[in-house]
């Protein structure tokens, strides 16, 4: 498919790479009348469009079908046109017509910007999202970029979106029976088209191929077979065109949010999903009695990439309160006053872990420790060398629940009442970043660490750990 390179792009050099295999190969099984419906999840200018917009429609009229006929939309009709240009110009080329001209040639009559045909009854028409395409019929309706990232927050420009393509474009099948329907972006919110499409069900085959790989995100096999080859945390998608710098640069220009959707494809509410931004308040001093402390610690093994080691101070102390009704009762405050996170070996986190308690201990306050401690002999193991290295200080083991989310439940329901505030610091917004992606997000150490304080507190507070719909009960 890509020996026609060179027309479209003569100054840079064409670098294959695993995904681009695995986009072709679902691509021809849609040519093949395997797939029917196809959504496409890929990160920018890792060649989605020049696939599935360029390539693949050339590819099908020259190796097995001249006659099938395309429609192609984009949230800008010029994007659309671009592409369908250079579809054109790929199919005049001198290297297509030495190879293929035998195949079909372009109708004379009908050969503009917006739609071209062929003599076998094929054409590729280009429209914007909302465009007219009354009277049009298709074998392959295809949007490419259907979302505006800028319009992504707005709800009525994502359902002009969905009306356009539920309404509109899936209704310009030739033959219900054959008819394709293919989708092809990065994603840009929770309630986008291809959201819209996977949560209702319509049969869509789903190939999502993230920046970075993600064990914990990894989809199970597509129907044709695929699984992502990748099998490190971390693990880039193209690393000969997007090196780990240039990746990382991009992540500090996309932010939290705009990371997990157009890189990884696995947007979350900006304010937050299971934890609302809102609802931590910031403040500038902390309470100065009756606080009982914690510092607790979620445990990595990496340096350089993968998960994070993270340690939380955390403080709880007693608030009277008074309910709806006039009744008086006591309430817990619980105050995350620091954050100490990083990517270190082994040796070097104990080493972390050993200084962080000597500092908590010089600040005069009286601080439990606890190590979250992974199931089996081996976390056990682990858990004991690091307690004998922190000899002299008050440090517990806590066994790892395999659900974070469900561990984070309660935390959650006192977050979203205005239970839990943050000394402010410098680790403020890279906390918050996460905590709004949580449980979706690419790393959870946060979380998890702050889960693990806080019901630690409770306990040491003589509560028990109250279930989420507990906790709202009794604090509304």
């Amino acid at each position: 498919m890509f020996d026609g390179w060179h027309v479209l792009e003569p100054r840079s050099r064409f670098i294959n790479n695993w995904h681009i295999d695995a986009v072709c190969k679902h691509l021809t099984a849609m040519a093949n009348g395997e797939i029917r419906n196809l959504i496409i999840l890929m990160p920018p200018r890792c060649e989605k469009s020049l696939l599935c917009a360029v390539f693949f429609p050339m590819w099908l009229w020259a190796e097995r079908n001249p006659s099938a006929r395309f429609i192609y939309a984009s949230y800008a009709e010029r994007l659309a046109v671009r592409d369908g240009d250079k579809c054109r110009r790929l199919i005049q080329s001198p290297w297509f017509q030495r190879n293929y001209g035998h195949k079909f040639a372009l109708a004379a009559d009908q050969n503009t910007k917006h739609k071209f045909e062929n003599d076998k009854t094929g054409c590729r028409i280009s429209v914007g999202v909302g465009g007219v395409v009354t009277g049009e019929g298709a074998d392959y309706a295809c949007v490419d970029d259907a979302h505006k990232a800028l319009e992504s927050e707005s709800q009525a420009a994502r359902e002009r979106v969905k009306l356009f393509w539920n309404e509109t474009l899936s209704t310009r099948g030739n033959n219900p029976a054959t008819f394709c329907k293919l989708i092809v972006g990065q994603r840009v919110h929770e309630r986008d088209l291809a959201q819209d499409q996977i949560e209702r069900n319509l049969g869509y085959e789903v190939l999502s191929l993230p920046m970075e790989y993600e064990i914990e995100e990894a989809k199970r096999a597509t129907s044709l077979g695929f699984v992502d080859p990748r099998t490190d945390e971390g693990e880039l998608l193209w690393e000969k065109r997007f090196p780990r710098a240039e990746v990382e640069a991009l992540k500090r220009q996309l932010g939290a949010y705009g990371t997990a959707a157009q890189l990884q494809q696995r947007p979350a509410p900006r304010e937050g999903g299971m934890f609302k931004r809102s609802w931590f308040e910031i403040v500038d001093a902390l309470p100065e009695t009756n606080m009982r402390w914690v510092r607790y610690w979620d445990k990595a093994f990496t340096e350089g990439g993968g998960a994070f080691t993270a340690g939380g101070l955390m403080g709880m102390c007693d608030v009277d309160k008074t309910d709806n009704y006039g009744n008086p009762y006591i309430a817990h405050v619980f105050y995350l006053a620091d954050v100490v996170r990083g990517q270190w070996e082994p040796g070097a986190r104990d080493e972390v872990i050993l200084r962080t308690a000597h500092e908590d201990r010089a600040s005069g306050r009286r601080v439990k420790i606890f190590i979250e401690q992974e199931p089996g002999p081996m976390g056990r193991d682990a858990n004991r060398a690091l307690i004998a290295k922190l000899a002299g200080f008050d440090v517990g083991s806590d066994v790892a629940r395999a659900n974070k989310a469900l561990r984070a439940e309660p935390l959650a329901a006192q977050c979203s009442v205005g239970s839990v505030k943050l000394l402010r610091g410098a680790w403020n917004e890279p906390y918050l970043a996460e905590m709004a992606m949580f449980p979706h997000g690419a790393y959870k150490d946060q979380a998890d660490m702050t889960s693990g304080a806080f019901n630690r507190l409770l306990k040491l507070g003589g509560t028990k750990e109250f279930t989420a719909a507990q906790l709202r009960m009794a604090f509304g």
